[in-house]
């Protein structure tokens, strides 16, 4: 059950009506309500989400890998993409048509 957080909830649905490309950056404390804010505003939408881990460059971006493959219905076991930009590139092009939330959680 989600509490509490109504104000930002509800100006993630606003920005997400509005249609076109929003980008919205949370920030704060640690263990205040960031990533179960983006879980309760993606729970219903095509959403893209990812949480780094405090890993090296190359496992964060295989793993990224591995989440986009597994979003779009793709082989995972196609590989890495070579760089952060070639994945968001990736992502891009895929959700140029379609109404995408993607979240990038505890990015390093």
């Amino acid at each position: 059950m989600f509490v509490g957080r109504e104000l930002e909830l509800a100006e993630l649905e606003r920005l997400y009506a509005k249609g076109g490309f929003q980008m919205v950056v949370l920030y704060g404390r640690r263990r205040v309500g960031k990533t179960a804010l983006t879980a309760e505003f993606a729970k219903d939408k095509p959403a893209l989400v990812f949480t780094a881990k405090v890993q090296s460059d190359a496992l964060n971006l295989a793993d990224f890998s591995r989440s986009i493959y597994r979003f779009y219905s793709g082989p995972e076991e196609t590989g890495s993409f070579r760089t952060w930009d070639a994945a968001l590139a990736f992502i891009a092009q895929q959700a140029k048509d379609t109404h995408l939330v993607f979240v990038f959680d505890e990015f390093p």
